[in-house]
């Protein structure tokens, strides 16, 4: 069992990026070119909001604050929020946006990243619950954002055909 959890934390998102991009590269350009923009936008705003919650809020890590050696190695830094679950929850924000029916399989892998960092000793649950906090927020409003632009192209377009 502890050998499945390693893999997981130290490896699976290194996975879900490559199924990401290969999901990506069989979509059609215009289809594409969304894609990559939104990616950029949540991934981008994700991870700065990550920077600006790391440096506001201290957590130490689990085996910091209890003593013990984790199943995987790890810098004694703040663990707040986990970044492994936070990239792999910004993918799964981003691939549902643009497929429900995949984004089943990378929402699995966001859960698996992120109980399995909390298994290797090197996250607290909150860690983990504060990046998937911030990737789903931060893709429901660039997906909102995204919605009132389109809503405005639509009715330029309306407009110029009267």
């Amino acid at each position: 069992m502890d050998a499945f959890f390693i893999f997981c934390a130290r490896y699976l998102h290194v996975f879900s990026i490559m199924l990401a991009l290969i999901f990506l590269l069989t979509q059609q350009s215009k289809v594409r070119s969304k894609i990559v923009l939104y990616a950029c936008v949540c991934l981008v705003l994700s991870y700065l909001i990550a920077l600006v919650i790391g440096h506001l809020f201290y957590n130490p890590r689990p085996f910091v604050e209890h003593h013990f050696k984790p199943l995987v190695e790890h810098e004694v830094e703040n663990g707040l929020p986990s970044h492994h679950a936070l990239l792999v929850s910004s993918i799964a924000v981003i691939i549902t946006r643009f497929n429900k029916r995949l984004a089943i399989l990378f929402w699995i892998f966001a859960l698996f990243v992120g109980i399995a960092r909390v298994y290797v000793g090197v996250h607290h649950a909150v860690d983990v619950a504060t990046s998937f906090l911030i990737s789903i927020s931060v893709g429901i409003i660039a997906s909102a954002d995204a919605l009132k632009n389109s809503v405005n192209s639509i009715a330029v377009i309306q407009d110029k055909s009267k």
